[in-house]
């Protein structure tokens, strides 16, 4: 199964920056200069629960202390983390899992389960994506109700287990849906975006090399990074393209990484956040698929801007 993970920004991280005497002057130097990843580590998550594996999205909170993982069984989790003086994980502990709900309230089952992009918006509400009945929720809270948000013509056409991969939240608090590969007919894969009323189309994203997307998630400067999924015989490849938004199309900037194959497991899940020197890193999650020779494996980069 190919499956995915995430957290995009809203504009509450603006009041962080403030916070921190983090300078506006980095949002504005960020929008046009080019970006460096400096790896950080990576850390295996291991669980006694048979409910804990196929992580699809992940959100970390601020300082990276504690993080939501949504599994692509409608289940999430709730993370503590504990970190060296230099940043690295070196232990997490996850709790008991809790069921996403239905609208009635019911926690899901049959195949409504298969969930894939988690955002939570600056009041603190969540919008959830789900593939195979392809669909996407809004929950007030992770143990409210969901409620469903219009659909668009266009999801009827998504190939199976292909649909709804990501979501992200622009800095002006539009909501962008993006499915993990294009129709077949066509070599780019076309976004959405949500008004608050019903679902437009938007930009398209170019396909390279066999690449299809498992996360999005907007920066700080409103950027949008893109992670991305190789797969074959030789295990997994990841890569993260940075874009600019901009009148309704996608202007690539940079690639920020392409792994190797093998190198990590198979990320899908993506999450953005500042810690307390006013510094941004990525954390990236991986799906194991439930699979025993897989793992769950949280991937960590600092943001540098050269």
């Amino acid at each position: 199964m190919t499956k995915r993970f995430f957290f995009s920004l809203s504009s509450i991280f603006f009041g962080i920056l403030l916070s921190t005497n983090f300078s506006l002057a980095y949002l504005e130097n960020a929008k046009t200069d080019q970006w460096l990843l400096e790896p950080i580590g990576t850390y295996r998550i291991h669980s006694e629960s048979k409910d804990f594996g196929g992580i699809s999205a992940i959100i970390m909170g601020y300082d990276g202390q504690k993080f939501t993982a949504l599994t692509d069984k409608a289940n999430y989790f709730n993370g503590s983390v504990s970190r060296d003086p230099r940043g690295k994980i070196n232990n997490v502990i996850i709790s008991k899992p809790y069921p996403i709900l239905s609208s009635e309230g019911e926690p899901l089952k049959n195949r409504n389960l298969d969930s894939e992009a988690m955002i939570k918006t600056a009041d603190g509400g969540f919008y959830i994506s789900f593939e195979s009945n392809d669909r996407i929720m809004y929950h007030e809270s992770l143990d409210s109700p969901g409620k469903f948000l219009p659909s668009h013509e266009s999801f009827d056409e998504f190939h199976y287990s292909k649909g709804i991969e990501s979501l992200a939240i622009s800095n002006g608090g539009l909501i962008y849906a993006i499915p993990e590969a294009p129709n077949a007919e066509s070599k780019e894969i076309r976004a959405f975006v949500f008004d608050g009323k019903k679902w437009e189309k938007s930009f398209l994203l170019n396909t390279i090399d066999d690449f299809y997307i498992t996360d999005a998630i907007f920066a700080p400067d409103d950027s949008l990074l893109i992670l991305e999924r190789n797969y074959s015989w030789a295990g997994f490849k990841s890569r993260i393209r940075r874009f600019r938004i901009k009148d309704g199309n996608a202007e690539f900037m940079q690639t920020l990484i392409e792994s190797r194959f093998r190198e990590f497991d198979n990320l899908e899940g993506m999450s953005i956040w500042l810690d307390k020197n006013g510094e941004y890193w990525l954390t990236l999650v991986s799906d194991d698929n439930f699979n025993i020779f897989q793992i769950t494996q949280l991937v960590e980069f600092k943001i540098k801007i050269k």
